[in-house]
Formats: structure tokens, sequence, C-alpha cells
């Protein structure tokens, strides 16, 4: 049912979603299409993964499997096990670290999803590298383009002249 709302009048109203919404939101139906037949919460699992582990055992673990789970007698949720892939020589390191990341996990969904961390060790792919902003010159910077390129150059060779430039002088070239 549609949520409602009151005008002035008192006179019910249904209320359009037509406002704002986070683009995580209507990805995710797409993104667990593509999943194939992944449980959500192993979906919504993987997509934040890096966010949730941190940079550095985020690039050298991956979830693959959520084991367990289902109901209590008592008709509550039992926890589930995590079964992570994890690089060889970072499994002692994922092992110390298991207390801090099944906290991580439980708070990232906001209940207690999983209890425990089983290792798998294997080859974990390597994720793309974050591309980092462009800068944005100032127009101290712009002056001085302009000055250098000159007026001889094709739009072309400006405009990458004008890119090679920004980027040496706001001091953001990659070495």
């Amino acid at each position: 049912m549609a949520p409602q709302s009151h005008d002035k009048k008192g006179t019910r109203q249904k209320k359009r979603g037509f406002g704002p919404q986070a683009i995580a939101r209507s990805l995710r139906p797409v993104a667990r299409k593509g999943a194939g037949k992944r449980p959500p919460l192993l979906t919504d699992l993987t997509f934040g993964w890096p966010g949730i582990a941190g940079k550095t055992l985020g690039a050298r673990t991956l979830p693959l499997k959520l084991t367990g789970g289902g109901r209590t007698p008592e008709g509550g949720r039992r926890a589930q096990t995590l079964i992570l892939k994890v690089d060889g020589a970072w499994a002692s390191e994922v092992n110390h670290q298991a207390a801090l990341l099944i906290d991580r996990v439980n708070s990232y969904f906001g209940y207690r999803v999983i209890d425990r961390i089983s290792l798998q060790q294997g080859y974990v792919p390597a994720r793309a590298p974050e591309r980092k902003k462009r800068p944005v010159p100032t127009p101290e910077v712009e002056r001085r383009l302009d000055k250098l390129t000159g007026q001889g150059a094709s739009d072309g060779l400006k405009a990458s002249l004008t890119r090679l430039g920004e980027r040496l002088l706001s001091g953001n070239a990659e070495k």
C-alpha cells in the first residue's frame, strides 16, 4: 500500500515517489539480477566488502558463501558462518582480525548476520583501482596554460597540452 498524507483540508492523498532517492536503492535490483542465484544478503555483502573489510583486507579477501542460518526453535534467527576466500599469505592476518570483521559485517547490516568466519585459501582476483579525481585548475593556472600553449597549436594538441599542464601545475601529476 502506498504511503498516505493529508492535505490542508484533511483529505487523504497518496504520496508519489518522485523525490530524490539513493542510487544504491535503484541499482540493488539490477545487481541482484546480475548475481544470479546468489542470496541477496551475500550479494549486498560482496558489493559492500571493500568498505567493510577496509582497503588492505578487502583487496586480499572475497566473500564466497554464507552457511548455516535458519530459525531457532524459539523462532529467532540463527547467525551464519561467512566463508571467505583469502590469499594464502594473508590467512593468519585475517584469522587475527576475524572478531573485528564479524563486528563490521554485523554493524553494516544492523543486526547479527554472522557469528563465525571460515577461511578458504585461494587466489583472490585483483580489484580495479580507484580512479583519482581530475584536479580543478585555479584561474591563475588557466592563465599560465593559455600563455604557454599559444595561438599556433591545433585544437586537439592544445587540449592535450592543457590537460597535461593542469596536472603538472596543480601538483597532482601521476608518478
